[in-house]
């Protein structure tokens, strides 16, 4: 760039005085007087200008690909861990999304900011949904997959995600027919209760249950819609540890080893709750054990000979634990009941999604 000095020497700013104020001091003296005059001709002008703008766009692009691989490599790594934050997570996109929402200044930049939008709003919508369905809050986690159904619908198929129809399916359930109800769940991103369903027939299992720890949450509402401002006394006791999934109990639904009559004949009501016996022995395992299980590998074990009944828990997340309950004495070691212990864990914490971020991951 060429660079041109003017034939008058070179002034002195005071130090009192900031130079747009020592520039700007005089402009009413001189009035409609030209202050500056480009001698650069059009073609020169245009090539100007399509330097600068290259160069602001080259850093937006530098800038969202550097943000965007260090998001994507640390959600990369969550796929080896064992406890995800998807708080950090989404605090992270967030603060990506305000960082860089003003830097698209130019109209040739419109695409490039939808496109960035697009993205960065998705992503924090499902995981802000994953932190409300930890948390059982069934209204913030819906509307925010909501959000991203919206986005995502006019792109590409939208699956609901299982975990969603797994902690919620009591209220969602209630909404329709068995029929359609079954056709969500097969569809959804994982059918976690087909899984569940085809655990307990073939294992023999008493019941499969998913406990929430209330303890740590600052505000709880219990299942399904509630008011904003519809604050509740906070659970204590056995109260504290809700099953937010119960299976058979939380069906209205049962297969033909469950219900006698069919699909079609009533449930009764006690069905729909709860292994209650067996909520004690399982919350205070739970207490006793709790150290284990915040590893969030170890699935404990535990045989309770007064009732002969079995008990097999491993932690989802650090409030959710995965209960498995035997009628009967059972192999701590026993194979496939800790192999769908695991398995199921592992899929809800989302780990092997996130694992295939990793270069040369498989789908």
């Amino acid at each position: 760039m060429l660079i041109l000095r003017s034939k008058y020497p070179d002034l002195q700013i005071p130090d009192n005085i900031s130079w747009p104020d020592f520039v700007f001091s005089k402009f009413d003296k001189y009035g409609d007087r030209a202050a500056i005059v480009s001698i650069l001709r059009e073609f020169e002008l245009v090539i100007l200008i399509e330097i600068k703008l290259t160069e602001h766009v080259t850093f937006v692009l530098y800038s969202l690909t550097e943000n965007a691989n260090y998001s994507y490599e640390a959600m990369a790594m969550m796929g080896s861990a064992t406890n995800v934050k998807y708080t950090d997570l989404s605090n992270m996109i967030d603060e990506i999304c305000q960082r860089h929402s003003k830097g698209f200044h130019h109209p040739i930049l419109d695409s490039l900011k939808s496109s960035f939008s697009y993205e960065v709003e998705i992503l924090s919508n499902l995981l802000k949904a994953q932190c409300d369905m930890a948390d059982w809050k069934f209204l913030p986690s819906l509307l925010h997959l909501h959000e991203s159904y919206v986005k995502l619908s006019s792109w590409c198929q939208f699956l609901p995600p299982g975990e969603f129809t797994l902690y919620f399916y009591n209220i969602l359930e209630r909404q329709t027919t068995p029929i359609d109800m079954k056709s969500v769940i097969s569809r959804a991103s994982a059918d976690y209760v087909g899984r569940i369903m085809a655990f307990i027939r073939r294992s023999d299992a008493f019941s499969v249950n998913m406990l929430l720890d209330t303890h740590q949450l600052e505000q709880y509402q219990g299942h399904g819609y509630h008011l904003p401002f519809d604050i509740k006394e906070k659970p204590s006791g056995l109260g504290a540890f809700p099953a937010i999934f119960s299976f058979p109990g939380s069906f209205s639904f049962l297969p033909e080893k469950w219900v006698q009559g069919g699909a079609q004949a009533p449930v009764p009501e006690q069905q729909l709750d709860r292994p209650v016996g067996h909520w004690p022995n399982i919350v205070s395992i739970l207490l006793d054990k709790v150290h284990e299980l915040n590893t969030m590998e170890k699935i404990v074990f535990f045989f309770d000979n007064r009732v002969q009944s079995t008990y097999f828990l491993t932690r989802v997340d650090p409030r959710l634990t995965l209960v498995v309950i035997f009628n009967s004495k059972r192999s701590e070691k026993d194979s496939y009941v800790t192999t769908f212990l695991t398995e199921t864990a592992t899929l809800l914490r989302n780990t092997k999604v996130f694992a295939m971020l990793k270069q040369g991951g498989k789908n």
